[in-house]
């Protein structure tokens, strides 16, 4: 199992963020104005590498909860993914 395995499994928000990235501070003051502060990650290239691996998406934020990955601030590969929508639908708490 990868360190990354080990910190999505044990936490139940982790998100993969990259300083001075717009989306990632969106994402991390939604969760935080929602009651839910994740764990914040600052991703390597090692870690961006192998989130792609697993998501198809180098790109951050890479939001999991409960170890399923939900996409990043406003989308993800589905149509109901990125965390915003999961707040504002309330349906963040079906995976939390």
């Amino acid at each position: 199992m990868s360190d990354i395995d080990t910190i999505i499994r044990s936490n139940d928000i982790v998100l993969f963020q990259s300083s001075g990235c717009p989306y990632c501070a969106q994402a991390i003051a939604a969760l935080k104005a929602a009651g839910k502060p994740p764990l914040v990650i600052e991703a390597s290239r090692d870690q961006r590498n192998v989130l792609s691996q697993r998501t198809g998406s180098s790109s951050v934020p890479s939001v999991w909860l409960k170890g399923k990955y939900v996409g990043g601030c406003n989308d993800g590969p589905e149509p109901w993914m990125g965390i915003k929508k999961l707040i504002a639908n309330g349906d963040i708490n079906k995976y939390l």
